[in-house]
């Protein structure tokens, strides 16, 4: 199917479950797409701000993610990448290996903990 081309731009407000604000930058990157932007939100009194950057494939498929996120809670940062061929590297993430499955091993993607002390292919 193909893709109308990519603004360069777009925001947009959380409705219904926050108040918030989200601005996203597209732009082609070699043989896929980058995608970076910035989310805020308030929720049950607390507030939060998360940044992230994906690359994804010609295909749209997710190659890597970096996230970073902030809250009172602290800072927080997470970093995937996919190898194309349904395998994850994860990275830690607050001192634990964490990693979230491709929808063909988990089809509801829910994080878990890997139970090594490494990030791993």
């Amino acid at each position: 199917m193909p893709f109308s081309a990519l603004p360069v731009t777009a925001a947009w407000q959380h409705r219904d479950a926050r108040a918030g604000f989200e601005v996203a930058w597209f732009r082609a990157a070699g043989r896929g797409y980058h995608l970076s932007g910035c989310t805020t939100g308030a929720e049950d009194g607390q507030t939060w701000v998360i940044s992230y950057a994906i690359e994804l494939d010609q295909t749209w498929a997710t190659r890597s993610a970096r996230i970073t996120g902030q809250s009172a809670a602290g800072i927080r940062h997470a970093r995937l990448q996919a190898d194309g061929h349904g395998h994850w590297r994860i990275d830690m993430i607050d001192g634990l290996p964490w990693f979230t499955p491709p929808d063909w091993i988990d089809p509801d993607r829910q994080p878990r903990p890997s139970g090594r002390s490494a990030a791993v292919w």
